[in-house]
């Protein structure tokens, strides 16, 4: 833990509550190196932000766009270079463990937009209390994983996932001899 980035954060989010009087409200943080977390500084734009007692490991980024909701529970924990982007709502239960490189993001683009660099379309992720995200693992939006749930390593979640239930992508090795001739 980084005191003075702890000290930085904390200090924003007091600056936050009393500039804007809005629902922010952010426990202990345990933040190490170039971990950050971004939050919109306007009147108008902050969404309700939750956040518990967490652990957030270097290289991981916290992205809360206008007007999102973003909830995170006590005992969770981030591993090195999570990228996890809100837009509308992503909700993250207590004692959850993410893996290195985890991605999480609650919009995709809209390709039919005249303007698909800013146009979004956004569903709520819900991911329950005690849920295990494996390193290299994707999770997009709309999707609800349930309490005790395992991600294995690299998989790519865009369907609901039950209570305690191993979650994998199924892969087929294959391998091919190289022509030289």
């Amino acid at each position: 833990m980084t005191k003075a980035i702890y000290g930085r954060i904390y200090r924003i989010v007091l600056i936050f509550k009393s500039l804007f009087n809005k629902n922010i409200k952010i426990g202990k943080l345990e933040c190490s190196g170039s971990a950050r977390i971004n939050i919109p500084f306007s009147k108008n734009k902050i969404g309700n932000i939750k956040i518990g007692k967490i652990i957030v490991n270097p290289n991981t980024f916290i992205n809360i766009r206008e007007n999102a909701d973003f909830k995170v529970g006590d005992g969770t924990f981030f591993n090195n270079n999570c990228i996890i982007t809100a837009r509308k709502n992503i909700s993250i239960g207590k004692n959850c463990l993410f893996g290195p490189n985890v991605m999480i993001f609650d919009h995709d683009h809209d390709i039919k937009a005249d303007n698909m660099s800013n146009s979004f379309i956004s569903k709520d992720i819900i991911i329950k209390d005690n849920v295990w995200v494996g390193a290299n693992s994707v999770i997009l939006k709309g999707v609800t994983i349930g309490q005790g749930a395992v991600i294995a390593a690299g998989s790519v979640v865009n369907v609901d996932v039950e209570d305690n239930v191993i979650f994998y992508n199924k892969r087929e090795n294959a391998m091919k001899k190289i022509d030289k001739n």
